[in-house]
C-alpha cells in the first residue's frame, strides 16, 4: 500500500523520469551522431560507436537535456528543478566555449538546459532545495568519473584538467545553493511582514 501511495502522488514526476529515460535511448540508439551540434562541427562523419566518440547516454549533458525537455510537463517537480538548477556550472563554461570558440550559437543540447536553468531560478525557487546540492555534486562526481575511467564518455581530458573542472563545478554549485538559501530567506520574510 505505501508503494502505492507514493507511485500515486509522484506519478507525474516517475512518468517525466520514464520520459527523459527515453529520451536519452532515443538520441542514443536513434538519432545519428552527427546530428548532434558540437560532434557535426568538429567530426562531420562521426557515427555512434566510432573511436573517441562519447557514448551519448553516459553523457551527463545529455541528461541535462532530457530532463529539460521534460521539465515542461510540469514545472514544479522538484526533483527535475533541483536537478536542473545545479547544471548551471556544468553548462555555462561549454556553451563559452562553443560560441566563441567554435562560433558555434545553435547548440541545443547545452542551451535548453541552461535556459530552463535559469527560468526555474527567477520562477522556481519555491521548488529550489539547497540541501540537494550535496546529493547533486555527490551523483555527479561518481557519474563523471565512472564514464571517465570507463572510457565512455570523456576521451579529451587529462584526469587533472576533468578533476579541475568538477571541483570547479563544486564550488560554484554549493554559491549557488548559498545564493538560493539567502533568497528564500528574503522572500520569506517578506511575505511574512
Amino acid at each position: 500500500m505505501m508503494v502505492y501511495k507514493i507511485v500515486r502522488e509522484h506519478s507525474t514526476e516517475i512518468f517525466q523520469i520514464v520520459g527523459a529515460i527515453i529520451l536519452s535511448f532515443v538520441y542514443q540508439l536513434v538519432i545519428p551522431l552527427s546530428w548532434f551540434p558540437l560532434d557535426s562541427l568538429t567530426r562531420p562523419t562521426v557515427r555512434h560507436g566510432d573511436p573517441g566518440s562519447n557514448i551519448i547516454i553516459f553523457t551527463i549533458s545529455q541528461w541535462y537535456f532530457s530532463f529539460s525537455v521534460v521539465w515542461f510537463f510540469k514545472r514544479d517537480s522538484k526533483f527535475i528543478n533541483n536537478f536542473l538548477i545545479y547544471s548551471i556550472p556544468a553548462l555555462y563554461p561549454i556553451l563559452i566555449l562553443e560560441v566563441f570558440g567554435f562560433g558555434l550559437i545553435y547548440d541545443y543540447i547545452h542551451i535548453l538546459p541552461l535556459v530552463v536553468a535559469f527560468i526555474i531560478f527567477f520562477t522556481q525557487l519555491d521548488t529550489i532545495k539547497p540541501k540537494f546540492v550535496i546529493l547533486n555534486l555527490l551523483i555527479s562526481s561518481v557519474w563523471l568519473y565512472f564514464a571517465y575511467f570507463l572510457r565512455l564518455a570523456y576521451y579529451d581530458d587529462s584526469i587533472g584538467f576533468f578533476t579541475f573542472k568538477l571541483l570547479i563545478i563544486c564550488i560554484v554549485d554549493l554559491t549557488i545553493a548559498f545564493i538560493v538559501s539567502k533568497l528564500q530567506k528574503k522572500y520569506s520574510l517578506k511575505e511574512i511582514t
